[in-house]
């Protein structure tokens, strides 16, 4: 059985002057220590719920015209309805994903780290 031992702390390192990289290691809880802003992490969910948002209400005018008898094509409507939904739930979903990831971690996982 695994016993989960506390990390020892760690003291702030900082770079020699002719250092050009920096390495910021610190005894500070994770909360505390803010690098990057939450645009950061949640600017392609804020994205996809935006554009999902916009497509999703199209198709609803689309659909709308449609069975108001205006010249629209038939299948547009509700195949921007399904195309909208889909990324606005995507979208709402991912929000609370990152937001956990984040606080139990520290920082954005290594596959979220690749798609930006």
């Amino acid at each position: 059985m695994s016993v989960i031992k506390p990390l020892p702390n760690e003291e702030v390192v900082l770079p020699a002057a002719d250092s050009p990289a920096s390495v910021r290691m610190t005894s500070e809880p994770w909360f505390l220590v803010r690098d990057k802003s939450p645009w950061t992490y949640y600017n392609k969910p804020i994205t996809l719920i935006a554009i999902g948002g916009l497509v999703f209400f199209g198709g609803i005018i689309l659909t709308a015209l449609y069975f108001k008898y205006v010249s629209v094509p038939y299948a547009l409507g509700p195949v921007c309805l399904s195309i909208g939904l889909m990324f606005l739930i995507t979208g709402i979903v991912w929000m609370p994903i990152i937001k956990q990831t984040i606080r139990y971690n520290g920082s954005p996982p290594f596959y979220l780290l690749l798609m930006s």
